[in-house]
Order: structure tokens, then C-alpha cells, then sequence
């Protein structure tokens, strides 16, 4: 993943020198998106926990421990780059 992070860096920086203060709709755009992003997250994080709490399971420490791999690495990777192309989409728009 440390390889992907590094992508995703030199995306945000490429994005950054971009920005102007022509395109600070695109930016409020990105950051609702985001900010949307990581509230629905958030929520069905809260909500996952909750209902395996209610039927006796603990799983807090577990997830903050777990080490993922194959298909869940997988797919972690793959939302984050979806999440990046949804980001840098609303920042610069394609042309045409």
C-alpha cells in the first residue's frame, strides 16, 4: 500500500498547483464531496459496530488490529483509488 500512497500524494500535489482561484467551485465541490465521503462512512462504521455489539460480539479492538490482505487489500485499494479519481474529477473537471 506504501506504493499507492505515494500515487496518491503525487496526485494531490500535481492537484494543488493546479488550483487557482478560478476554479474555488471545483474545490468546494471536492471538499463537500469528501466531506459527504467521510460522514456516510463514518455512520455505517458506527452502525456495523453497534449491531454486532447488540449480538454480543466486540469487534472495536479487532478492526483497530486488523491487518488486511488479498481480497479486502484488494478492495481497500481499489476505494481508495475511486475515491482519489471522484477527488481530482471535482477538482478539475474534464474538458469536453
Amino acid at each position: 500500500m506504501a506504493d499507492a500512497d505515494a500515487i496518491r500524494m503525487s496526485q494531490a500535489r500535481t492537484m494543488a498547483s493546479k488550483l487557482s482561484a478560478d476554479n474555488i467551485d471545483d474545490l468546494g465541490r471536492a471538499l463537500l464531496l469528501l466531506a459527504n465521503e467521510v460522514a456516510v462512512l463514518a455512520d455505517r462504521q458506527k452502525v456495523l459496530e453497534a449491531v454486532l455489539a447488540e449480538r454480543g460480539i466486540d469487534v472495536s479492538d479487532a478492526v483497530r488490529d486488523y491487518q488486511p490482505s488479498g481480497k479486502v487489500a484488494e478492495d481497500i485499494a481499489s476505494g481508495h483509488a475511486r475515491l482519489a479519481k471522484l477527488i481530482v474529477d471535482a477538482l478539475c473537471p474534464p474538458i469536453g
